[in-house]
């Protein structure tokens, strides 16, 4: 392929991503604003290292996390909407409620 091709496609591909990125965004603001929720975002360490298989792998890898982010954050900012960032550690096992760390038994708390 020439550069030429390569430049063309290649502009297409990262001009749909951030059109993706920009419309995710966009609900995530609009839905906070309508329902006066703030916006968690988890800090994602190490998504780079999980291995998934090969094809969920590429789409995880490809997508731009960190752009979304800041997408989001400047959006939020616009419409003065406040963003929390969370760890992700323990998110899965830890209630929603009370925010006791425990087991799951059927997806309650035990």
């Amino acid at each position: 392929m020439n550069g030429y091709v390569r430049r063309k496609w290649g502009n297409k591909d990262k001009n749909k991503i951030e059109d993706i990125c920009h419309r995710i965004s966009r609900r995530m603001i609009d839905a906070a604003k309508e329902n006066s929720f703030l916006i968690v975002l988890g800090e994602l360490q190490r998504v780079q290292e999980q291995d998934k298989g090969r094809r969920l792998n590429r789409r995880i890898h490809n997508f731009p996390y960190w752009k979304l982010r800041e997408y989001i954050k400047y959006k939020a900012r616009w419409e003065s909407i406040e963003v929390v960032e969370v760890s992700e550690a323990y998110t899965f096992q830890r209630c929603s409620r009370c925010g006791e760390t425990g087991d799951r038994h059927r997806g309650r708390f035990v």
